[in-house]
């Protein structure tokens, strides 16, 4: 009996990471389609999300606003890299994920930040996993 808790846990542990690096492949896609509504079919409703510029993001409808916003400034040929670096189950339906961008601007954005660091908090719920709550900053040398 304890073998097979063990080996279910494993299975859906690889399950449940399969998923999550799925969901940012999607992130990437959609990004970089500037389709700010199936960007935000991948945060909860009720999302948490501290923005690159400082923008405090409260709910998927502020999400909608503060992502389209971002499409207009960097540019339609703008694109995002987002890479999972590292994924922590803490829970069955908790995960936290620490990701790598490489954002391409182009726009009114003077600067490309160059590649940011996001910490993301994942909520599976209904079999689905979403981003709950983060934050991004930009990555300096060192």
């Amino acid at each position: 009996m304890f073998g097979a808790f063990i080996l279910y846990a494993e299975k859906s542990s690889a399950t449940d990471e399969q998923a999550i690096r799925t969901m940012f492949t999607q992130l990437g896609e959609t990004w970089n389609r500037h389709d700010a509504k199936a960007y935000s079919e991948l945060f909860s409703a009720d999302v948490n999300f501290l923005t690159l510029d400082g923008q405090w993001v409260l709910g998927r409808d502020q999400l909608v606003k503060s992502i389209t916003a971002s499409f207009a400034t960097y540019g339609e040929k703008g694109s995002n890299s987002i890479v999972a670096k590292s994924l922590k189950l803490i829970k069955k339906n908790v995960a936290v994920v620490e990701a790598e961008s490489d954002l391409g601007l182009t726009g009114r954005a003077r600067h490309s930040p160059g590649k940011v660091v996001t910490r993301l908090i994942l909520v599976k719920e209904k079999g689905k996993w979403q981003i709950a709550a983060g934050e991004s900053t930009r990555q300096t040398a060192g």
